[in-house]
């Protein structure tokens, strides 16, 4: 998961589309992971808040990604820049 949020902060920082998508998807595939493998031997109680903690992480990713992704895009206004995804396809 920590890789995942790396790639998608590299992503921003270095402004490539593909990197933050790869990371957005390493993050579905670690908590689709946690979901579907790790529940089986927990208890109600435990697989309740393993639930409820990898829903906690999937919005703190996605409030992450929405506060670079407008940082981003300011930035991007602020200086100019007529390219809208343009530089993210390199």
């Amino acid at each position: 998961m920590v890789l995942a949020i790396l790639a998608i902060v590299a992503g921003f920082v270095r402004c490539q589309m593909p990197l933050r998508i790869f990371g957005l998807c390493l993050s579905l595939f670690a908590c689709a992971k946690v979901v579907l493998y790790d529940f089986w031997d927990l208890e109600l109680l435990e697989k309740s808040l393993l639930f409820l903690g990898v829903g906690l992480i999937a919005i703190a990713i996605a409030l992450v990604y929405a506060v670079l992704e407008h940082q981003q895009k300011k930035k991007r206004m602020e200086s100019g820049d007529s390219l809208t995804e343009s530089r993210d396809l390199d």
